[in-house]
């Protein structure tokens, strides 16, 4: 649904992160997907995942799948918009293959 990268110490700055914050930055949506539909945009940073920390692209993709493999159906995510906002929770539908 989208695609991620890497926070950059730069991101953290902008979105006034702690150093010690970690997370993946959204850097593609498909404009058709629940996460484009809720919010989920370029340069929003994804925090955790149903409560799991996730610090790159493999942990995030771990917890996903993990709610998959649970039966879930979506997952909460906890992200942080850019602009220093406080983190808010959305939740997102999962495809299932």
């Amino acid at each position: 649904e989208f695609g991620l990268a890497r926070m950059l110490e730069a991101d953290r700055r902008q979105l006034r992160l702690g150093a010690d914050t970690q997370g993946v930055v959204v850097n593609g949506v498909d404009p058709s997907s629940d996460a484009a539909r809720k919010g989920i945009q370029r340069g929003i940073v994804i925090l955790s995942v149903d409560g799991r920390p996730v610090a790159s692209a493999e942990a995030f993709s771990s917890a996903v799948n993990a709610a998959q493999r649970s039966g879930k159906a979506a997952v909460l995510l906890r992200v942080q918009a850019p602009g220093g906002q406080q983190p808010v929770f959305i939740p997102v539908r999962i495809k299932g293959d």
